[in-house]
């Protein structure tokens, strides 16, 4: 047992830069579980006006809303669409992340974040490229 290592993933993905914890603010969260990353397009400099960060969450397929589990979704929803020939188009529900005022609870707090991009409209999720991944699927096989 005290030779088993834990689950290790990257927390971020290229081509940005990404940077861990934030001036005095520790990297870790108390139960060291989550990892505060910022995804940036620069490095070098400071951040300015025109620099956002990225919202998210990283984890494990089977942990409610993140990243993993939202591509999951999609895989699973198109296997299942796949079945029925009288579906002969989909589309997502949500493309960009947005403010939302109403959703004020500890892991929307004012947004939607079902979208496919985030809300800078740059910034592609997994599930992006799971989406992306199926249409050009489709798109090859014969019609």
């Amino acid at each position: 047992m005290a030779d088993m290592e834990p689950p290790v993933g990257s927390p971020t993905r290229g081509p940005r830069r990404h940077l861990f914890g934030y001036y005095d603010k520790c990297p870790w969260d108390s139960t060291a579980r989550y990892a505060l990353a910022l995804e940036a397009g620069f490095a070098g400099r400071p951040p300015g006006l025109q620099d956002r960060a990225v919202l998210g969450m990283r984890g494990a397929t089977a942990e409610p809303r993140t990243e993993e589990s939202q591509a999951d979704f999609y895989q699973r929803q198109f296997a299942v669409v796949s079945h029925f020939s009288s579906v002969i188009g989909t589309s997502p529900w949500v493309l960009y992340d947005f403010r939302s005022p109403l959703r004020q609870n500890k892991y929307q707090r004012g947004y939607n974040l079902k979208g496919l991009i985030a809300d800078d409209h740059r910034s592609r999720k997994l599930a992006f490229a799971t989406v992306r991944e199926v249409y050009e699927d489709m798109h090859r096989m014969p019609q």
